[in-house]
């Protein structure tokens, strides 16, 4: 890229790949796509499947052509085949996924899709591809989903435990495991010994299962991934860390699953990643090179961004760098345990070292916590006459905190100090210890970043904004860019000149119908670009409604949560199915659990996110199975979660989602827009409210995901209608029957088929 970008992401990259030994190839996959009858697919056309009359109406039972999917199809087989870019917002229902997995696998070029997240990538791997591909009958398209290092299953990790509990690890022919029969030892073991055993089986037979497969040359090989399976306490201690990677050095390195992995990716027609390695791979990747090696991705001639919503946040994420004490604690750990398995090491003088790097960053720890947990901006250490208030993106702050300065300058110090140490010992195991020399390398680079930044003469100044996020287990201070649009013009532009197709698409990319917040965010080119809006073919107007009321009371009023349950009360009971409350943060999910459990914990199961042993996923298998469940969420469960039927009859969302104004990253934003525009508070109807109305929206999608779902939505914030900018969200919402009345919302749930009023 041509852009400047943080050589922390970069060796961070890097790193991870070099320490585990990571193996590169040139080799570009093929292009032609053939199936099991014979013929190329190349010469075929979207609508000869999903167009009247065509294949998928033939030969798939409940099919039905849409005008909307074939549209979209159409647009991205062009897009693809010209190497263009479009930016393609899908109603819920249209068919978004068959409409642009369908004209990949049909141009017969390499193409990658990147998801928002690891359960769309699996969604994608386990049901959609493997079911298209049987409808082409294009048993020869090699497909895969690839995710980062730390969701695979590290074998040394696996049977170093299984030695020391002496069971057996699946080694050597013993597969008794794979039946998940590990027998307890006969000493009265106690229900914790029991569970741990439980789980070593279970890994043991997900060892033994992937070795198979991968052996077998099984298409749709699990390579096993158990991020997606365990805890993540499991799946810590258990997982490909580059940290606890031994490298070459590793006995089973040949056999490594996310190396194998990485290898397959590099020769697959359809590789299905995330965000977060789309970011990671363009900063060490280069598809427009066709002589340069592949060392994460294959060279693709086409790539398409699934819920492209998300990118702007996700490269803002991943396009940054850090430094955090559980990171330096891990590292100094790490770097221990490397030099006392080199016995011609000097393991006293580097845990000296590492003890100096822990002692500075507790120091450090109680000043971070005197102005309380939780994120704060950087500068408001760093200088005294720090301002919140102050709106220009490069104002430069004079009256420095000493005491802080010191601090951070004794961690630098002896960081640096340690890798002075790191450096002279390297030659003694180049690879271990040289992937740890990258990121205590790192780690000065975050600090040297933040420490400069109000400089004058800093590149990153106006452009990055940091922060610290402090807790009682510690501290993390990120350097964040503001924006990504410099980063994702170039490398858009650089896939025109390649002529490397781009689609871009989502449910939710629009805001009042207009594309303009969405192209600024990602530097889409002004022409060439693609514009398509789908609608959903869902009959809205006939199977949902809209409660929005003047007479909810303000999000500022501390009563609102007793009073919005009182309002609601009827329409809650008069529910039968599940119902999804909705907040915008931790503190009002935690408030609303109480009150709900209180009011209904006897007739109905609650469940709340992050509020008990069970993950997300658990939650949302124990919400659709019970049928009539209330669950309480936050973020996550805005977007991404499909609940179909009576299972989701009723959503209520507690607040319009604006970001926190206190957010230090949302505010270094705001006050850059701001001085571009040069307006203030310009970002409120460039940013503040566009980014809300998507978020909304995403809400609101949860509500309706079948042509025969029924069901209600609530808005409980009165801004929706009391304020002007209300209109914008308005207009933005699918065309639903709107109430004012909680007894007209009541009304319309008692004839929804199966509610309890309707029996």
């Amino acid at each position: 890229m041509d852009e400047k970008i943080p050589r922390m992401s970069l060796s961070n990259a890097l790193y991870a790949i070099r320490s585990s030994g990571m193996r590169v190839s040139s080799r570009a996959v093929p292009d032609a796509v053939i199936g099991h009858d014979g013929p190329s697919l190349i010469s075929a056309k979207p609508e000869d499947f999903l167009g009247r009359g065509g294949r998928f109406e033939k030969e798939v039972k409940g099919f039905v052509p849409r005008d909307g999917q074939l549209k979209l199809a159409k647009d991205v087989a062009k897009a693809i085949s010209d190497g263009t870019l479009l930016i393609a917002e899908a109603g819920t229902g249209t068919g978004k996924t068959y409409a642009y997995l369908l004209p990949a696998l049909l141009s017969g070029k390499c193409t990658v899709i990147s998801t928002a997240s690891k359960a769309l990538q699996d969604q994608l791997i386990n049901k959609d591809l493997p079911r298209l591909s049987a409808l082409l009958r294009s048993g020869s398209v090699k497909y895969m989903a690839l995710k980062g290092f730390g969701n695979y299953l590290c074998i040394k990790r696996l049977i170093d435990r299984c030695d020391k509990l002496n069971v057996p690890s699946g080694e050597m022919g013993i597969d008794g495991a794979i039946q998940g029969q590990l027998s307890l030892p006969d000493d009265g073991a106690d229900q914790k010994r029991s569970a741990e055993y439980k789980t070593i089986a279970r890994l043991v037979a997900i060892k033994v299962a992937a070795e198979r497969e991968i052996n077998d040359g099984t298409q749709n090989c699990s390579f096993a991934e158990i991020n997606s399976l365990f805890p993540q306490d499991v799946v810590s201690e258990f997982n490909c860390d580059r940290n606890q990677c031994s490298g070459h050095k590793c006995p089973y390195r040949d056999r490594c699953f996310a190396l194998a992995a990485r290898r397959k990716a590099i020769n697959c027609n359809v590789l299905v990643i995330n965000h977060a390695l789309f970011f990671a791979d363009a900063q060490i990747d280069d598809p427009f090179e066709s002589q340069k090696p592949c060392i994460m991705l294959p060279k693709y001639k086409a790539i398409v961004f699934d819920e492209a919503h998300e990118l702007p946040e996700a490269g803002r994420n991943h396009l940054g760098e850090e430094v955090s004490y559980r990171g330096l604690r891990q590292l100094c750990e790490v770097l221990n345990q490397v030099v006392k398995q080199n016995p011609e090491l000097d393991l006293n003088e580097t845990s000296k070292g590492t003890a100096r790097v822990m002692e500075a960053a507790k120091a450090l720890t109680p000043f971070l916590r005197k102005k309380g947990d939780g994120t704060h901006d950087f500068f408001e250490y760093r200088f005294d006459d720090y301002d919140e208030n102050e709106k220009d993106p490069l104002h430069v702050y004079k009256v420095q905190n000493d005491e802080f300065r010191n601090l951070m300058a004794e961690l630098y110090l002896k960081i640096k100090a340690l890798s002075k140490h790191v450096e002279d010992i390297k030659a003694a195991d180049d690879e271990a210890l040289g992937s740890i020399l990258g990121q205590v390398k790192e780690a000065l680079h975050a600090i040297g970043g933040l420490m400069t930044l109000n400089s004058p003469d800093s590149e990153l100044r106006g452009g990055y904004v940091g922060s610290v996020a402090v807790s009682a287990h510690g501290f993390t201070m990120r350097l964040t860019p503001l924006e990504i649009s410099g980063f994702m013009g170039q490398y858009l532009k650089k896939c025109a000149s390649s002529s490397i197709g781009v689609v871009m698409t989502s449910a939710t990319l629009s805001v009042a119908g207009e594309f303009g917040k969405f192209r600024r965010d990602i530097g889409a080119p002004s022409e060439g670009t693609l514009e398509l809006r789908v609608d959903s073919p869902f009959d809205y107007a006939s199977h949902a409604a809209l409660l929005v009321s003047r007479g909810f009371p303000d999000p500022s009023d501390r009563n609102r949560d007793d009073r919005i349950f009182d309002e609601l009360d009827p329409v809650i009971r008069a529910t039968d199915g599940g119902i999804f409350y909705l907040t915008t943060s931790v503190s009002a999910l935690e408030r609303a659990t109480q009150i709900l459990t209180a009011r209904y914990g006897m007739e109905r199961l609650i469940l709340a996110q992050n509020q008990g042993q069970l993950s997300n996923t658990r939650l949302l298998e124990e919400f659709r199975r019970n049928g009539r469940a209330i669950l309480i969420g936050t973020s996550s469960f805005w977007a991404g979660v499909d609940v179909q039927g009576r299972a989701l009859s009723l959503v209520i969302i507690d607040k319009l989602p604006f970001a926190a104004p206190g957010d230090p990253v949302n505010r270094a934003r705001c006050n850059l827009y701001d001085s571009k525009a040069g307006k203030s508070k310009a970002h409120f109807m460039g940013i503040s409210v566009p980014e809300a109305v998507i978020e909304l929206r995403q809400g609101v999608g949860r509500l309706i995901r079948h042509e025969n779902d029924r069901g209600a939505l609530v808005i409980c914030d009165p801004r929706i209608v009391s304020k002007s900018y209300g209109a914008v969200f308005m207009r933005s919402l699918p065309p639903v029957k709107i109430f004012s009345k909680v007894s007209e919302l009541k009304s319309f749930i008692s004839v929804i088929p199966g509610s309890e009023i309707s029996k």
